[in-house]
């Protein structure tokens, strides 16, 4: 707690020092054997790593294309998305999450899962093609 006061507390130093003590302070927990550090989605968007929060136009373009699964992935999105709103506000980690639980269930009624299975292949690779 007394670091915290450290760096927001103490108006009288500067905010360089208070930079400089921010970095020396996150080394030294850095430095333990036991740190783990959880990134949220968009993280590493400005690596270059599409964002997932949407399907990336990119993907669409190649579903929408892809005779294999064209459309498989329109009956899927049409029951995902509701009724006037744009595919553009489905996150693709929503849409992978409700095909793998279709698959699921699908499964478990012991019932063919050879076009979701080939729609989910479809979109790992296009994912993994754009990183």
């Amino acid at each position: 707690m007394d670091e915290i006061k450290y760096f927001v507390g103490d108006k009288e130093d500067g905010n360089a020092n208070k930079v400089e003590r921010l970095k020396a302070l996150i080394k030294k927990y850095l430095e333990l054997n036991n740190v783990s550090i959880l990134c949220g989605a968009g993280t590493s968007y400005h690596l270059g790593a599409p964002l997932i929060r949407t399907i990336p136009l990119e993907i669409n373009a190649v579903l929408i294309t892809n005779e294999d699964v064209k459309d498989e992935y329109e009956r899927q999105l049409c029951e995902l998305v509701t009724a006037g709103e744009d595919f553009k506000n489905v996150s693709l980690e929503a849409f992978i999450n409700y095909l793998q639980a279709k698959r699921f269930i699908l499964e478990t009624e012991k019932k063919v899962t050879t076009n979701i299975d080939a729609l989910i292949n479809a979109i790992q690779q296009e994912l993994f093609s754009l990183t």
